[in-house]
């Protein structure tokens, strides 16, 4: 990424950082962008949450394991037979990904 805060981070960059490869320095660059460039900021969550869903999708495939049943199994008894169980197990991931996210962004602001 270039010295000057204010232009966009590259593709390369922003890759990057999701897959949190860059040095804290850089790293702190380019969430300082974000915070001023909100819009993208939610174009690289989707993209991470793309890219997370791609990755589990793949995991339950090659091991043959449905992670949302398994977690319906956890969370209540029967629940297996309910879609309300599975998208809430769904909403309950997307929030520790909006934490994860949340929190970094806090960290290295201050």
């Amino acid at each position: 990424m270039s010295d000057n805060e204010h232009t966009q981070p590259s593709e390369l960059d922003l890759q990057a950082y999701l897959d949190d490869e860059l040095p804290p320095a850089e790293r702190a660059k380019i969430i300082e962008w974000l915070i001023e460039h909100p819009t993208e900021g939610q174009k690289l969550f989707e993209m991470q949450l793309r890219e997370d869903l791609l990755r589990t999708a793949v995991w339950q495939s090659v091991n043959g394991v449905d992670l949302n049943e398994e977690l319906v199994k956890t969370i209540r008894p029967n629940a297996e037979k309910t879609k309300s169980a599975q998208n809430m197990s769904v909403i309950f991931v997307c929030g520790i990904i909006a934490g994860v996210i949340a929190a970094t962004v806090i960290f290295l602001t201050f």
